[in-house]
């Protein structure tokens, strides 16, 4: 990112206005194709709300919302008021957490083998944290 000063000495950040206008579409669509997964595109959507359940199971939902968000204050040029050591046990906590849900959601799916474990969490879809956690 180019960032560079003006004549007063404070920082400007031009090269986030672009990212947070893509992550801010992108999930999105992602997200619409998720939730409303046949009416926006037909099978295509149905193809991607599907993947991106298989993949993040409804953790999608925040996943995506939090991206939203985060394109969102990028955009606006926001600066986070968290420090990085508590942002980093944040999202630590989160983490395994989900970790925990997932395991405990997907309890009858853990007697087959590793490979079967994943077809099965796959193919559920309503997951706590799907393929991923």
């Amino acid at each position: 990112m180019n960032n560079y000063s003006d004549r007063n000495g404070r920082r400007q950040y031009k090269d986030h206005d672009i990212a947070g206008i893509v992550l801010m579409i992108v999930s999105a669509f992602l997200l619409l194709c998720t939730v409303f997964t046949k009416f926006i595109f037909g099978i295509v959507s149905l193809a991607i709300g599907n993947v991106i359940l298989g993949v993040f199971g409804i953790f999608s939902y925040a996943l995506l919302s939090f991206t939203f968000a985060l394109g969102l204050v990028l955009l606006l040029k926001r600066r986070p008021a968290v420090s990085a050591k508590k942002l980093v046990c944040i999202i630590g906590i989160i983490f395994f957490l989900m970790l925990i849900l997932q395991l405990s959601t997907t309890n009858g799916y853990l007697d087959a083998g590793f490979g079967n474990y994943l077809g099965e969490v796959y193919g559920a879809k309503y997951t706590a944290g799907g393929v991923f956690f």
